[in-house]
């Protein structure tokens, strides 16, 4: 068990060897929040009283990249690594299905991935939640959480080596609390001991990241709690163990051994690029471009303000008073006579300047993009009149520049579902009905360890009185394969075409027509219209109605009968064939025969002439 000195110890550790990281993190913050320009800019520029501007660049850019995976498609199957494992394998694919649907799953992964694509680190932890809902054996229904924690309360092991994070040796998470929440908690005693607005010293200050979290309110007593997940050595039973500690200061509030069977701890850490320590995000070579379009704009601005103006020392009386009347929008100037008709005044214009930064801005915008690896058809910009299929092929290598940033976030996600589904098989034991959305947003409802139940919906029991069930979650080994399909709605048009004329080679081939009506409803799929959903609900219906009406076992009765005809009809026509072979091949010895006979007889004429 560990002290909270060596909780502390482990806590100072990863601050010192992550604060280049953090403090680059949190610069990166600020400029996608749009604070982009130092005070002494921001001094100078109130000092002209000129407007405050900038081009988010950093914004435009993650919208971009979030807005592409918030309409990406995912596509997630569970597979079992041997062939008795299918079912549990499609049973794990729904409970993992869910996960979405019966939590803020997707809201806390949003921000995940925005963390991932900002700071270079984006962390998830997994939780195990037990509802109200009980079965008839009284046992409880459970759901998985998946939370995301914040990279300024996320403190993670500097030398854990493993892309998964899975040979970390621990993970810190302090959190500033009220007092009086820890009170039903944890005991009242230790909750007392506590320090308000505790901070470990002076060199590790969290208040410089966390200022608004770190001050102390007028009338709120709030205290610092860590919650930490270690990895130590079991002396007793000589094994590793996880754990997990809160505590704050010198007290301990509350310990135990991890719930969970997997020897690693419950957080999804995935980091863009690290290593020895250093940590960049998405944007890292993107700053000193966005440094450098704010400061063109800037001088843009002001040479569109400032006036540049050569004049002879006798074309005005007062210099001084020239300049100022002159700089004015609305100015009256006087000069003294032939000043003007003799070219003694002269106005340098700025707009060969103005043009240059302007083409170096748009430059600037260009590599940011191509740094960032997004194209124009990724971006949405592009104007240029192409087919559907040529946009997404061009969004698609678009996209090809993004693939470590999405490859991190993806296995991020495998990890996740990966503990899920080891948290499934060691709690999962209640009758539970899950809720699964469809990808045509059509609810579907699957029971996990079902009660069976007989005629009488009375409960089945085995010869030891427990019930019996079905759809029961076993252990094994599963893989898990999890894939994005972008939605690119430019190429739907000419995909349905191409499914028309398949379905019209279909029906060709099959006189029922039941191949073309089951095919219809993957025809319908490409179909945006409210009524398409309507109708692959009646073409299903009447599919089900086909297998089991008269009407339709006649017909394929029918149908099977014509080709029986058709297969003897055949078999005639090739007896025939053969038959005709036949006595063409006898008539063909025959004259062949002949034809030497005639040949001999030929011969020896010729010789008796010769003769």
């Amino acid at each position: 068990m560990k002290t909270p000195h060596e909780l502390r110890l482990m806590l100072q550790e990863s601050y010192e060897l992550s604060i280049q990281a953090r403090r680059e993190a949190a610069e990166h913050r600020r400029y996608y929040e749009g604070d982009q320009l130092p005070p002494d800019v921001l001094a100078v520029l109130q000092s002209r009283s000129q407007p405050i501007q900038w081009e988010n660049t950093y914004k435009e850019i993650g919208n971009k990249i979030l807005g592409y995976k918030a309409t990406a498609r995912k596509q997630l199957k569970v597979g079992g690594r041997q062939r008795n494992d299918a079912d549990i394998a499609r049973l794990l694919t729904d409970i993992c299905l869910s996960i979405p649907d019966s939590t803020e799953y997707d809201s806390h992964k949003k921000l995940c991935d925005e963390d991932l694509m900002i700071t270079g680190q984006g962390v998830m932890e997994i939780t195990l939640n037990v509802l109200e809902g009980r079965d008839l054996e009284g046992r409880a229904e459970k759901e998985i959480l998946g939370y995301h924690v914040p990279f300024e309360e996320s403190f993670t092991d500097p030398y854990a080596k493993a892309p998964d994070y899975s040979d970390a040796r621990y993970f810190h998470r302090p959190r500033w609390m009220d007092r009086e929440d820890l009170y039903q908690y944890f005991d009242a005693a230790l909750v007392d001991r506590l320090t308000a607005n505790y901070n470990y010293t002076n060199a590790w200050n969290l208040n410089e990241y966390r200022q608004k979290a770190g001050m102390k309110d007028p009338g709120r007593d709030r205290v610092l709690v860590t919650v930490s997940w270690v990895r130590e050595w079991d002396k007793e039973k000589r094994e590793m163990k996880i754990r997990w500690y809160i505590w704050s200061g010198d007290t301990i509030l509350s310990h135990g051994d991890s719930p969970y069977s997997f020897k690693r701890i419950p957080f999804v850490v995935r980091r863009l690029y690290y290593k020895d320590g250093v940590l960049r995000g998405l944007f890292h070579d993107i700053k000193p471009i966005q440094d450098s379009i704010n400061f063109k704009l800037l001088r843009i601005a002001n040479l569109l303000g400032s006036v540049k103006i050569l004049y002879e020392s006798d074309a005005v009386d007062d210099p001084d008073a020239f300049a100022d009347e002159y700089s004015k929008d609305d100015a009256v100037v006087g000069v003294r006579p032939g000043a003007i008709s003799g070219g003694k005044i002269k106005e340098i214009k700025h707009g060969a300047e103005i043009q240059y930064l302007m083409q170096q801005i748009v430059d600037a915008r260009r590599r940011a993009k191509e740094i960032a690896g997004l194209n124009d058809e990724a971006m949405g910009a592009a104007v240029n009149r192409l087919s559907g299929y040529a946009i997404e092929q061009r969004q698609n290598v678009g996209m090809i520049g993004l693939a470590q940033y999405l490859d991190a976030s993806m296995d991020g996600e495998k990890d996740f579902y990966k503990m899920a589904i080891s948290i499934a098989q060691d709690f999962f034991d209640a009758e539970q009905v899950l809720r699964i959305v469809e990808p045509n947003e059509k609810d579907r409802l699957v029971t996990i360890n079902e009660i069976e139940r007989d005629e009488y919906t009375a409960a089945v029991r085995n010869s030891d009185g427990s019930m019996k069930r079905k759809n029961i979650l076993q252990t094994g080994r599963y893989d898990i394969t999890l894939t994005m399909v972008p939605r690119n709605q430019g190429a739907i048009a000419e995909r349905y075409k191409q499914n028309v004329e398949l379905m019209k080679e279909v029906r060709a081939l099959d006189p029922t027509g039941r191949i073309g009506l089951e095919f219809l409803p993957e025809l319908l799929a490409d179909v945006d219209a409210p009524s398409a959903e309507k109708m692959r609900e009646l073409v299903a219906k009447h599919l089900e109605g086909m297998g089991d009406s008269p009407q339709a076992q006649m017909q394929e009765q029918t149908v099977q009968l014509q080709m029986q005809q058709m297969q003897a009809k055949i078999k005639e026509l090739e007896s025939k064939a053969m038959i005709n072979a036949a006595k063409t091949q006898n008539i063909l010895g025959q004259y062949g025969n002949a034809v030497e006979q005639g040949d001999e007889m030929g011969q020896a004429v010729q010789g008796e002439v010769v003769a």
